[in-house]
């Protein structure tokens, strides 16, 4: 494509959601010298392509948002899927992690952490998600004999207002994590977070 674009004399607009390492090979530090101009959803991205010589002039920062409507106020019911976890621990709290289930999640925190907690019944975690370590955390889960964990699985984004507004605080302890918009998502229903320090939101 960066061929096609110079032979056809078009400018190269570049996007990056998240910041180039310090250790990013040199044929990727290459290519992103590329561009004519950058596109990058933060801050902490404008400054890493400084560091490699990028002209600030040719940055522009384009903040990833939410649209906070959909999560403040009045919320639809729970989806008929959910309705049953919920009533079965209907006076207790939920902390929920939602998210893709791969290793800059660091989902295993989660489960320590409610390995720590097991005592409190009333406490129940909720993960929403879905993807490649699904297998092996539901494998831990089962082997501690965790009953404080509930899989939710995948939930479709207009559902998930309500799953947000009936937990305590969202926990996102990712090891990376470029952006992190479900934190704007659980700040808009009105729920605190605990983020890990990497996270862009």
């Amino acid at each position: 494509a960066l061929s096609t674009s110079r032979i056809l004399g078009s400018r190269v607009v570049m996007w990056l959601d998240g910041p180039v390492g310090f250790k990013a090979s040199l044929l990727k530090r290459m290519f992103l010298g590329l561009a004519d101009h950058y596109i990058v959803a933060s801050t902490k991205a404008r400054e890493s392509l400084i560091r490699l010589g990028i002209r600030p002039q040719v940055i522009d920062v384009v903040p990833l948002t939410v649209d906070v409507s959909a999560w403040g106020g009045s919320h639809p019911r729970l989806p008929a899927n959910l309705d049953s976890v919920f009533a079965e621990k209907q006076m207790g709290r939920f902390i929920l992690f939602c998210g893709r289930f791969i290793p800059v999640k660091n989902i295993d925190f989660v489960i320590e952490l409610a390995a720590r907690m097991k005592d409190l019944q009333d406490v129940t975690f909720l993960l929403v998600g879905d993807g490649p370590l699904r297998g092996i955390l539901q494998q831990k889960v089962q082997e501690r004999g965790l009953s404080n964990i509930v899989f939710l699985g995948f939930i479709p984004p207009e559902q998930l207002p309500p799953v947000f507004a009936m937990s305590e605080i969202l926990l996102l302890p990712s090891l990376r994590e470029a952006w992190g918009a479900v934190v704007n998502e659980a700040l808009a229903t009105g729920i605190p977070v605990m983020v890990s320090s990497v996270a862009g939101a």
